[in-house]
């Protein structure tokens, strides 16, 4: 069997660290003393609105919006890349497959990602190219949107 397509689990950039830190940002907010720092790593998949909503579903929107809101301005800072990738992604790329990632983020914060590594040369266009097209895959049993994203030649 010959594999034309790569398709990744949006676990190419290290995001653990901002994810955590931004959830213990809103918990300490919202509900002081409930949760330590070490606990965050438990909110690190599950979508948003499940998470906030179990804590407090008649502020689940504004909870997420907090999330985002402090995300946002930690992300560029916080972003990194897990050891090898950049050398997979260029083997990869060598081999001549096509790359992509599926993701449950939004398309505004994974492009956010691709053009923060790229601005500090962690990610190249030699490596992946650019992050610019999407569409919706599945919808899954928790209403989770997934999207593939498609690595490009150029960007669009």
């Amino acid at each position: 069997m010959t594999f034309k397509t790569v398709l990744f689990d949006g676990t190419l950039a290290d995001t653990n660290r901002l994810i955590s830190e931004s959830h213990f940002v809103v918990m300490e907010e919202n509900f002081p003393g409930r949760f330590k720092k070490e606990e965050m790593a438990q909110f690190n998949g599950p979508s948003l609105e499940e998470i906030y909503g179990n804590l407090d579903q008649s502020r689940q929107q504004e909870l997420v919006a907090r999330y985002r809101e402090v995300m946002l301005a930690k992300h560029d800072d916080m972003i990194g890349i897990f050891p090898g990738i950049k050398e997979m992604l260029e083997n990869l790329k060598q081999e001549g497959l096509r790359l992509g990632v599926v993701s449950t983020k939004r398309s505004d914060v994974l492009k956010r990602g691709y053009r923060s590594l790229a601005s500090r040369n962690i990610l190249t266009r030699s490596s992946v190219p650019a992050i610019f097209r999407t569409r919706n895959l599945i919808r899954n049993r928790s209403s989770w949107l997934w999207s593939v994203w498609m690595l490009k030649e150029k960007p669009a």
